[in-house]
């Protein structure tokens, strides 16, 4: 694979806020994310413009498992507990045909929460992992659109209709009782940003 590939419009190719950014490794970075629906909200992205989880070379794998275990371990540390969830592929976070790319640039939400969502996803096929290198293993190269959510379980949800745009972060938003949180150009929310990187700059 072409380890320069970027897309030029894509904010995650090349991100502007590159204070955001707390860790790096070889094919991965870890970034506070935009739209800070709790403190602590993280996203595990790949350098390279890879679409989706789904789509990851297989020896990136070891790579990315690691990354991930830690950032869950790291939150539950700082926060009691926390979820990871992703759009995979399913253009839930586009806003209009044109928009940048960058939802289709594989990047995994961990968030804070002491909770579940899973239970409010109304998809029918669906399948249950005991770790996340069985997902990985289990999705590799699938062409279809998925939503992944690791809660109180890792699942995995085949997209097979037009879902709205943000739709796990909705779902996280309402948990927390905040449901506008969910659009992050309207609520970017610098000040949670700020008290993110104070807390966990050095936790990597």
């Amino acid at each position: 694979m072409n380890k320069t590939k970027r897309l030029e419009n894509c904010s995650f190719c090349y991100p502007n806020d590159k204070y955001r950014i707390l860790h790096s490794s070889e094919n991965f970075y870890i970034m506070v994310s935009l739209g800070q629906i709790s403190e602590g909200y993280l996203l595990l992205v790949s350098k390279e413009h890879i679409q989706s989880c789904a789509n990851l070379p297989s020896e990136y794998h070891q790579e990315f498992i690691k990354l991930y275990n830690k950032i869950l371990q790291i939150l539950k540390n700082q926060y009691g507990n926390a979820i990871a969830f992703e759009h995979g592929r399913s253009g839930s976070c586009l806003t209009t045909k044109n928009s940048s790319e960058h939802c289709f640039h594989s990047h995994m939400h961990f968030v804070p929460l002491n909770g579940i969502i899973s239970d409010s996803i109304f998809l029918e096929q669906k399948t249950e992992y005991d770790s996340i290198d069985l997902f990985l293993k289990d999705i590799n190269n699938k062409i279809f659109p998925y939503l992944f959510v690791h809660d109180d379980m890792i699942r995995s949800y085949r997209v097979d209709r037009i879902i709205e745009r943000q739709y796990l972060r909705k779902l996280v938003s309402s948990k927390f009782g905040t449901p506008n949180l969910w659009n992050w150009q309207e609520f970017p929310r610098h000040n949670v940003i700020d008290s993110t990187i104070s807390k966990l700059k050095t936790a990597f």
